[in-house]
């Protein structure tokens, strides 16, 4: 990485919807925590001196500046910018895609020089047909080396990578030529605001309310399971539920209590929780609480003696209520799956529980299903959940261990706090996307670019091509510079305005000469024919003074030779 002063550090223009950046709404997802995460932490520990915001509506800028303004007590500039301000864009370096989606923003850049900024966008879930679809165009986009899509855990990457590695492989088939991506793949984990999870004292009586109103008493073990309540996007709830009964049976000296805090996607799948809850708990006690309110949320973290999650779904690339488990001081329990396997050090900030699932093949008719319609997305990531196990009964030994030994709860908590702040608070993590900003920015530089735009000749884009050239079979010529060009009216400069009233001549006047240079090319024929080359105008705009040429001919004010 390239070490950074506080006076280099560099820049990027937000790709902004308030979609991705506001937390506090119904049904929060994983993007939605981190892309608000994402925002605050920049603004708090960047050190730029002003945010760049690109957004395709007025009224989502002026959210971005209203969202902004809130978290920066310094009061820095917000400047707003579209696309197609190119020079912005160069200015800042780097244009942040709050998602995987790199495809329309390569294309867009080809607008322009290809090398005024990078590129860098952020996994979310990679399990969707939108997004998989978008990873494997970056082999046909004109995506560059200096560009990145940052993976959130190494779990991740490599899912990024076999996506992309199919679609090199069947590029490669039938086309006979190897084909790689560009596009660098570094890993930087989603960060969290260590201090805001911090035990302190202001949490004592947040802890001591929520366990006297749940009946938790100073003995009992409080396992926290925080997120999206949904068994087929999240984490199925059985085994967890299963192994909370075991080791609430082999612990004698206190009870055991689950607290679900989260939303249910609908009632369905809450009467479901319940029955579950009911049929597999005895000894163990549940509690679900309400993941929209705010107030509850922050208790539960301080009512917690311990994190227990077994996320066994697809969906998820990350998980970051781990590490918000780390930052408040709890030991975490976790499946060993996804971004989990980096984040929860097994025996030392808590414990990882194995899981199993099959390989490569097993799924085929699951994908072709999904690709017909016949499942929906839901039932393609609720099949892939029911074909994997997670260890229930390594679960349970590890609840039992944590329950029976406060010493050892309290030195995995120590360990989780330490761990949270040295390699996932925002301070580490935005520190870490500006160094890979400066190494793309290094690469802009040196590296060797892949199809870049000829501007001459090619237009931006592959489906948007030069009519003229994709028609050029339709005329009996075509005109060329030393075409020449003669007048045919007697009174060029009077025969013309009668072109010029209302519209119908003139519909489209942008892809013309203006009126005053049309007339100097009528005046400058007076003097005889002269070759299209021959045009001040061809020198400084030759597209738009061979169409108006043209345009002259079609209304028999001049003719070709």
């Amino acid at each position: 990485m390239v070490e950074l002063e506080n006076s280099t550090r560099p820049n990027c223009a937000i790709i902004y919807h308030p979609d991705g950046f506001h937390a506090d709404r119904e049904q929060v997802k994983g993007r939605h925590s981190a892309g608000a995460g994402f925002l605050k932490g920049f603004v708090d520990h960047s050190g730029v001196d002003k945010f760049v915001a690109v957004t395709a509506a007025k009224a989502d800028f002026e959210d971005f500046e209203q969202l902004v303004g809130a978290l920066d007590p310094k009061g820095r500039p917000r400047v707003w910018a579209r696309v197609h301000d190119r020079h912005l864009l160069a200015q800042t370096g780097t244009l942040f895609v709050p998602g995987p989606g790199l495809e329309a923003e390569a294309w867009n850049r080809r607008y322009g020089n290809e090398r005024d900024y990078s590129l860098c966008g952020v996994t979310h879930t990679v399990a969707s047909d939108r997004v998989i679809a978008g990873l494997s165009r970056y082999l046909v986009a004109p995506t560059q080396p200096w560009d990145a899509l940052v993976c959130t855990s190494t779990s991740v990457r490599q899912v990024v990578e076999r996506i992309i590695g199919h679609g090199a492989e069947y590029l490669g088939e039938r086309f006979g030529v190897a084909v790689s991506n560009p596009v660098r793949l570094p890993v930087i984990p989603l960060g969290v605001d260590c201090d805001h999870y911090a035990p302190g004292i202001t949490g004592a009586d947040a802890r001591a309310s929520l366990r006297k109103r749940l009946g938790i008493e100073n003995g009992d073990v409080a396992a926290l399971f925080l997120g999206r309540l949904s068994f087929h996007a999240k984490a199925h709830p059985t085994p967890m539920f299963i192994a909370a009964e075991r080791a609430a049976r082999r612990w004698p000296d206190g009870k055991l209590h689950v607290l679900l805090v989260g939303q249910f996607p609908n009632h369905w799948i809450e009467k479901e929780f319940h029955a579950a809850a009911k049929r597999f708990c005895e000894v163990a006690q549940v509690h679900v609480l309400d993941g929209s309110d705010n107030d509850i949320v922050h208790a539960s973290w301080r009512a917690a003696d311990l994190f227990l999650s077994l996320s066994d779904n697809i969906q998820e690339s990350f998980g970051l209520t781990p590490i918000e488990a780390m930052a408040a001081g709890l030991p975490c329990i976790v499946s060993d799956w996804n971004g989990y396997k980096d984040t929860v050090v097994d025996g030392e900030t808590g414990f990882r529980v194995q899981t199993l699932a099959p390989g490569g093949g097993t799924g085929v008719d699951l994908a072709d299903r999904y690709a017909l319609g016949l499942d929906t997305y839901d039932r393609f990531i609720g099949a892939t959940s029911l074909s994997t196990v997670t260890d229930i009964e390594g679960c349970a030994e590890a609840l039992h261990r944590l329950c029976a030994d406060n010493e050892l709860r309290a030195h995995q908590s120590a360990a989780a706090i330490a761990r949270a702040r040295s390699s996932y608070d925002w301070r580490v993590v935005v520190h870490a996307y500006q160094e890979l900003w400066s190494e793309l920015a290094e690469l802009r530089c040196s590296a060797q670019g892949l199809s870049i735009r000829d501007h001459t000749d090619q237009s931006a884009r592959n489906d948007f091509p030069d009519p003229f050239d994709m028609f050029q079979g339709h005329p009996t010529s075509l005109l060329q510079p030393d075409t020449l060009v003669c007048l045919k009216s007697p009174d060029p400069i009077g025969d013309i305005a009668q072109f010029r009233e209302g519209e119908l001549h003139t519909f489209v006047a942008h892809a013309f000469l203006s009126d005053a240079e049309t007339d100097a090319i009528l005046t400058g024929l007076c003097d005889g024919p002269r070759k299209v080359s021959s045009f001040d105008a061809f020198e400084r705009d030759r597209r738009k003074c061979m169409r108006t040429l043209l345009w002259l001919g079609k209304f028999d004010l001049v003719e070709f030779q």
